[in-house]
C-alpha cells in the first residue's frame, strides 16, 4: 500500500491526500495506478477515490462496499468512454470499444456477487447503470445532431425492479 501525503497547497488539490508515487507534470496531477481520497464536508460524499486502472479501482470499491456497508455509492468506469473517444465506437467484436463493454460486464459480475451475497446488501440495493452519452458507430465524437449521441442506456437491477419494469412506472410522480 502507497503511504499517503497531505496535499501541495495547490488550489486543486486543496483538501486531498495523495498516494506518494502522485508527481507533477505540466501543471496536472498524474497518479498512475494509485488513488486519491478526498475527503468532503457534511453528509455530502463520504470518500472520493481515483484510479486509472479500473480493475484495481473495482476491487477497491468493492473491498470499500464489503467493510464499510453504504447507504449510497457510485462508481463512474471511464473505459468505454475512454476507448469511444479514442478509437470510436465500434461494435465489432473484437474493437477496443467492445472489449472495454466486456471488461465492464466482468466488473458489474463481482459488484452483483457482492450485492448477492452480502447481507447489508441483500435484498435491500438497487443498481443503476447508465452513460453520460452514447456515440454514432465508428465516430469518435458525440455530435449534437446525431441521434446516437443522446441515446444511453439506463438499467436498474435490485429490490423493488422486476424484469421489464419501466422507469416511469417506478417514479411515477414525475413521469412526464
Amino acid at each position: 500500500t502507497a503511504q499517503l501525503r497531505p496535499d501541495s497547497g495547490c488550489p486543486s488539490d486543496r483538501g486531498r491526500t495523495r498516494s506518494a508515487s502522485c508527481r507533477r507534470y505540466r501543471g496536472r496531477l498524474q497518479c498512475p495506478r494509485s488513488a486519491h481520497i478526498r475527503p468532503t464536508q457534511g453528509d455530502k460524499i463520504d470518500r472520493y477515490i481515483y484510479n486509472r486502472n479500473t480493475q484495481d479501482l473495482v476491487i477497491a470499491f468493492i473491498a470499500d462496499l464489503h467493510t464499510t456497508p453504504r447507504h449510497y455509492a457510485f462508481l463512474h468506469i471511464r473505459d468505454p468512454d475512454s476507448a469511444g473517444h479514442e478509437s470510436g465506437w465500434n461494435w465489432t467484436p473484437n474493437s477496443e470499444y467492445m472489449q472495454s463493454i466486456i471488461g465492464v460486464d466482468g466488473y458489474l459480475g463481482g459488484i452483483l456477487s457482492l450485492l448477492e451475497t452480502d447481507s447489508n446488501y441483500r435484498g435491500k440495493t438497487v443498481l443503476i447503470l447508465t452513460s453520460d452519452h452514447g456515440g454514432q458507430e465508428n465516430e469518435n465524437e458525440h455530435w449534437p445532431n446525431v441521434a446516437e449521441s443522446h441515446v444511453i442506456p439506463f438499467f436498474m437491477w435490485g429490490v423493488g425492479v422486476a424484469a421489464g419494469t419501466s422507469i416511469y412506472e417506478l417514479n411515477v410522480c414525475n413521469a412526464q
